[in-house]
């Protein structure tokens, strides 16, 4: 992101590199960066059994292939079903996984946007959130 002022360095790391065991849902909120972050999780994806994806993509002219090769990415990995929410698609292995959330959302009567999982009881709901994305691509830092 642009900042004015000293800047500091900032070491980034794959979410491969954190060896986690067991991921139920991952959500990629990486303005312009979400097919890097999705790459750099593919054994985790894969070792978690292949839970849903979220992430953003937008429906921006500049963003169009981007969009795409977040789907093939989907696709190399096995998923086949997809949801668009607004400006994000979440991706699903199979139509059972599909299913089973979207009925866990009916029951609660949740807006479908942005997942959460209730800490206290584990339960996956959905509530809406919206990003301004002109002021997100505004913080974007040109890329070398």
């Amino acid at each position: 992101m642009a900042v004015d002022g000293p800047k500091e360095p900032f070491e980034f790391r794959t979410l491969d590199s954190y060896r986690f065991a067991k991921v139920g849902l991952l959500k990629v909120s990486a303005p312009g960066m979400e097919l890097q972050v999705l790459k750099g999780a593919s054994e985790t994806i894969i070792s978690s059994g292949f839970p849903p994806i979220l992430t953003e993509a937008w429906s921006i002219d500049w963003y169009k292939d981007q969009k795409q090769k977040i789907i093939e990415f989907f696709q190399s990995h096995g998923y086949e079903h997809y949801c668009m929410m607004g400006e994000h698609i979440m991706a699903f292995k199979t139509q059972d996984q599909y299913n089973s959330i979207m009925e866990n959302v009916q029951q609660n009567n949740n807006v479908v946007n942005t997942p959460r999982v209730d800490n206290t009881t584990g339960e996956f709901s959905i509530n809406e959130r919206n990003h301004d994305i002109e002021q997100v691509l505004q913080n974007q830092v040109p890329r070398q």
